[in-house]
């Protein structure tokens, strides 16, 4: 599980950093600013007691009896639009940033993998993954 060296809001050098990492979505931007962290897949309400803090939770769409039951996650990528703004409000109040209406949805996200969050002031959302030396991925130019 992660611990608090592993999670952590991007800092400016960071943030280049991670501009380097493969993309696996872009969406809506909830929120400006970018986190890292551990993924977590939430399949149903219940997996929402799983949550370790610093995750980046995946998915596909949010139930309106979430509020209060994030538990320290920092990121939200969501398969769904936000036509109502109820995920808006949902981070908003969790304190998170998050992509919505991830292209491709969330299914070619896999639990476990390094992510970050970069949420633009242009309302545009990107989720990024670390590479690593047994998932290597065509990055952008």
């Amino acid at each position: 599980m992660p611990d608090a060296s592993e999670t952590q809001a991007l800092d400016e050098a960071a943030v280049l950093a991670a501009r380097r990492w493969p993309i696996l979505a872009r969406g809506r931007a909830i929120g400006v600013g970018s986190v890292s962290g551990p993924a977590r897949f939430i399949a149903a309400p219940e997996d929402l007691s799983r949550i370790v803090a610093g995750e980046i939770l995946l998915v596909n769409d949010v139930g309106t009896d979430w509020a209060g039951r994030l538990g320290g996650a920092v990121g939200l990528v969501v398969g769904q639009s936000d036509s109502d703004g109820r995920i808006a409000a949902l981070a908003a109040e969790a304190g998170l940033l998050a992509v919505v209406d991830a292209e491709g949805g969330v299914a070619p996200i896999w639990s476990g993998a390094r992510l970050a969050v970069c949420c633009d002031p242009d309302g545009s959302g990107v989720v990024r993954e670390e590479p690593t030396a047994d998932r290597v991925m065509e990055t952008e130019p």
